[in-house]
């Protein structure tokens, strides 16, 4: 009886999905269509020079040459100095995203986005290799004791020396 059930929920929700089609068409319209648009733009584009056109067309991917000082890395190296001065030990945990914002404007880090991890024992100062895409850290410090409570800075990567100083 419950395979029964199953099956005949199966092919229901199979023609029900097969029912819902792109549908198309339905009404027309006076103004230009995109496709017209998209013709116009094309015809342009073939009255390109045929020196540019040839100069454009690469036979296979060994003919692509790249500049000698060209490189696909977008990391750049930065120094974080954390001065703590709190009563426990904690973590630091550094993240590249937030995963939410509240209505007083703090943020909760993104734990997937996690970098790395900072012990308050550990040395103070630390260079990270960061994206370069990135404007922003968002440090989040964990104490070991339930006395004192969790903290979340942010830190704007804007600065030309990549030397960022942040007090917990």
């Amino acid at each position: 009886m419950n395979s029964i059930i199953k099956l005949s929920t199966l092919i229901s929700m199979t023609a029900l999905i097969s029912a819902c089609g792109g549908g198309g068409g339905g009404g027309s319209s006076t103004t230009s269509s995109p496709a017209q648009a998209t013709e116009a733009t094309t015809e342009e584009a073939l009255e390109t020079p045929q020196e540019t056109v040839e100069a454009l067309q690469i036979e296979g991917t060994q003919d692509i040459v790249a500049a000698r000082d060209f490189d696909f890395s977008v990391s750049e190296t930065i120094t974080l100095t954390v001065q703590y001065s709190g009563e426990s030990d904690g973590a630091i945990h550094i993240y590249s995203d937030v995963a939410h914002t509240f209505e007083d404007g703090s943020v909760a880090p993104d734990p997937m986005s996690r970098i790395t991890t900072l012990f308050a024992s550990d040395s103070q100062t630390v260079d990270l290799e960061v994206n370069g895409n990135w404007d922003t850290l968002y440090l989040n410090w964990v104490p070991n004791l339930a006395s004192e409570s969790e903290q979340v800075e942010v830190v704007t990567l804007n600065q030309t020396s990549h030397s960022y100083l942040v007090q917990f």
